[in-house]
C-alpha cells in the first residue's frame, strides 16, 4: 500500500500558508493592509493589497510620505474598487485617491448613486519628506476627509450602496505610482452616526461668558449632541445669552440660525 502521509501533510500545509496570507491584523475593529509597525510600503503599480466588504459607513485611513521629486502625470496613492473598473460608474472609487500631476496636491474621489466619481477637493498640499495622516470617512450622506486630524473636505452624499466585494490596491494599474511611501493603511467599519468628529471649544477649565465671543467652528450632521457644565454666578435682567450655533451666521428665526441658542431669562 501507498504511503500518502507526506504529500497530504505538504498539501495540507501549503493550503494554510495561503489561507494565512490572505487574513489582515484587526485593531480597534479596523483591518489593517498595512500594520503599524511594520515600516513603510513604496507604492508600486498594480499592488492588490486585499479585499473588504464596504457598507454604508466606514472609514480608511493611512500615513503618506511623499517623495521631493514629483511625477509630471496623475498619479495612484489607493483605489478601492467594487466594479474591478478604474471609473467612472459609482462603485468604481470607493474611494480612489491620487497626486496631481507635478504637485504633492491629494485628489480625493468617491462617489454615490447620483454621480461615481466626484471629488471632495483638498486645498492643502502635502508636505514633502513628511508624515501626514490621511483619514476619510465615507457615510450614508456625507464623506469628510482630514489631515493630522484637521478636516480638509466635507461633502452631502446620498443614495450610498453596499459592496460585499472591494478590490483594495496601492496603488492600482490604469496609473502610474505615486511617489511615496505609506504605512498603517486600515479600513475600519462604521455604525450609523459614528464617525463624527468630537468638537471641544472650551475644556475643563472654567471660563467666564463674553459677549461676541467666537470658540470655534464645526460641520454639523443631522443627528449631534452639545453639552457643557455651567455655574452661574449673578442674574442678568433679560435674556442673557450662554451659547449660540448659527449655520447663517444670523440670530434669529430662520431654520439654521439657532440650532441650538441657549439663554437665561430673569
Amino acid at each position: 500500500m501507498m504511503n500518502f502521509r507526506n504529500n497530504i501533510l505538504l498539501v495540507m500545509t501549503a493550503l494554510m500558508v495561503a489561507v494565512r496570507a490572505t487574513v489582515y491584523p484587526t485593531i480597534n475593529n479596523a483591518t489593517y493592509f498595512l500594520p503599524p509597525g511594520n515600516g513603510t510600503h513604496r507604492l508600486v503599480r498594480n499592488t492588490r493589497l486585499g479585499q473588504i466588504s464596504a457598507g454604508l459607513d466606514y472609514e480608511i485611513g493611512f500615513t503618506i510620505i511623499p517623495d521631493t521629486a514629483t511625477i509630471g502625470e496623475w498619479a495612484n496613492v489607493i483605489h478601492f474598487t467594487a466594479t474591478g473598473q478604474d471609473c467612472c460608474g459609482y462603485g468604481s472609487r470607493v474611494p480612489a485617491m491620487f497626486i496631481v500631476a507635478g504637485t504633492t496636491n491629494l485628489y480625493v474621489v468617491d462617489g454615490h448613486a447620483g454621480n461615481g466619481n466626484i471629488q471632495c477637493p483638498i486645498a492643502t498640499s502635502l508636505p514633502p519628506l513628511q508624515s501626514t495622516d490621511i483619514k476619510m470617512q465615507l457615510l450614508r450622506d456625507r464623506v469628510r476627509v482630514f489631515f493630522n486630524d484637521t478636516m480638509v473636505c466635507t461633502q452631502s452624499r446620498a443614495d450610498r450602496s453596499d459592496f460585499p466585494s472591494v478590490q483594495v490596491y496601492a496603488s492600482n494599474n490604469w496609473y502610474p505610482a505615486a511617489n511615496a511611501r505609506i504605512s498603517n493603511f486600515y479600513h475600519r467599519p462604521l455604525s450609523f452616526g459614528q464617525g463624527f468628529s468630537e468638537f471641544t471649544f472650551i475644556d475643563s477649565t472654567p471660563q467666564a461668558v463674553q459677549r461676541n465671543y467666537l470658540v470655534g467652528t464645526a460641520d454639523i450632521p443631522l443627528n449631534y449632541e452639545v453639552g457643557l457644565s455651567i455655574k452661574p454666578t449673578g442674574v442678568v435682567a433679560g435674556y442673557s445669552n450662554i451659547v449660540h450655533f448659527s449655520g447663517t451666521n444670523n440670530d434669529c428665526c430662520n431654520y439654521g440660525d439657532r440650532i441650538p441658542g441657549i439663554w437665561f431669562f430673569s
